[in-house]
């Protein structure tokens, strides 16, 4: 068991250390080096198939309470004042052969038929068609995501003042739009991923660590599954052949999924969640997703209003009017009288006390 870890200790410090860019430790599986490329192509890649409710698969649950959503919709037939009229540009176009929607092809379009796995890349031809298409069951999203890097700090005559620190808080926002019937629908999705769960941040301290503390560590760590890896060493290995033949069963006996159009190809949860904490650690990486949740959604705004007054001649004072409600979270009341407490925002916690006199 001591041994077993120092080997995992040592693998984790060569080879997935801080600094490392791959490949990776060595696998003997044929199978598990295709399923490591796979989630390798699917981080880098463009396209999510997604199995579930969450479509932003590895972007953050969008359930969750620091998560953000809101659309927009406009009405493009009503011109700026002293501007022309806008023309027929974005009205939806019929579906072109060999494009998402159309009929006539074999198997399923998003699925690799050589590989039998999903596409991880669109090409910029099926992205244009995508956004041709909005009624369609695809979905075109641009993605700005704010890393949780952070940046160091130096004097004016360059000496460091402070390291750059690993805030380790990703926030994704979505941003999609879609012409209908001469309407502008805007949607606006911010999700965060919270950071790595502590267990898992050992990675990062391995590098500092030399032979007596590595020895140390790992007897530490193993002493307290001594007892139980002894006395259950072969049950444990039973079942975990078990789950390893059940799973190469299951693999090879499905059949060619590129085939199958009506099969469920979408992916559940991705690697990075299954290692995120509940919730973020600090007060300062709540705050700071809060700050650049705010500042891309300003930008966002301002750019889609300066382009459809300025280069399309849209009256967007509807746009504007919704879109000043949505950045500063308020509330509008029209006429009428209102008894009690009023409260807006997110997380929002209102109690009323009655107290006898």
């Amino acid at each position: 068991m001591s041994v077993h870890l120092a080997i995992v200790f040592s693998t984790l410090a060569g080879d997935l250390g801080p600094g490392a860019t791959g490949p990776g430790p060595r696998t003997y599986s044929e199978r598990v080096r295709r399923v490591i490329d796979r989630v390798r192509s699917a981080q880098h890649g463009n396209v999510t198939l997604y199995s579930g409710a969450n479509p932003f698969i590895g972007a953050g649950d969008v359930t969750a309470p620091w998560s953000r959503v809101w659309s927009i919709a406009l009405e493009l037939d009503r011109p700026a004042s002293g501007s022309r009229p806008p023309g027929p540009d974005g009205d939806t176009a019929s579906p072109e052969p060999g494009s998402p929607g159309a009929t006539g092809f074999q198997g399923h379009p998003l699925i690799d038929a050589t590989a039998g796995v999903p596409f991880s890349v669109a090409s910029p031809e099926a992205v244009a068609a995508m956004m041709r298409h909005p009624q369609g069951d695809l979905r075109c999203y641009q993605r700005v995501t704010v890393a949780g890097h952070g940046q160091a700090v130096d004097a004016p005559d360059g000496r460091p003042v402070a390291p750059a620190e690993e805030k380790d808080v990703v926030l994704s926002a979505s941003v999609y739009l879609a012409v209908e019937g001469r309407m502008l629908y805007g949607q606006f999705v911010a999700t965060v991923l919270p950071p790595v769960r502590e267990a898992y941040r050992i990675v990062d301290r391995l590098p500092d660590w030399d032979a007596v503390t590595l020895l140390l560590r790992t007897l530490t760590e193993s002493w307290r599954t001594v007892l139980a890896g002894t006395l259950l060493a072969w049950p444990r290995m039973l079942t975990t052949c078990g789950t390893m033949a059940r799973s190469i069963v299951a693999a090879t006996s499905s059949g060619n999924p590129a085939r199958k159009t009506s099969h469920d190809h979408g992916a559940r949860i991705s690697v990075r969640e299954l290692f995120a904490e509940d919730g973020f650690a600090t007060f300062v990486q709540e705050t700071d997703v809060d700050k650049y949740m705010r500042l891309i959604e300003r930008r966002v705004n301002e750019a889609i209003l300066d382009h459809l007054s300025d280069e399309c001649g849209i009256d967007v004072s509807a746009y504007r009017a919704q879109a000043g409600v949505i950045l500063n979270q308020g509330v509008i009341m029209t006429g009428g009288t209102v008894h009690g407490q009023v409260a807006s925002g997110r997380r929002v916690e209102q109690r009323q006390t009655r107290i006898n006199p």
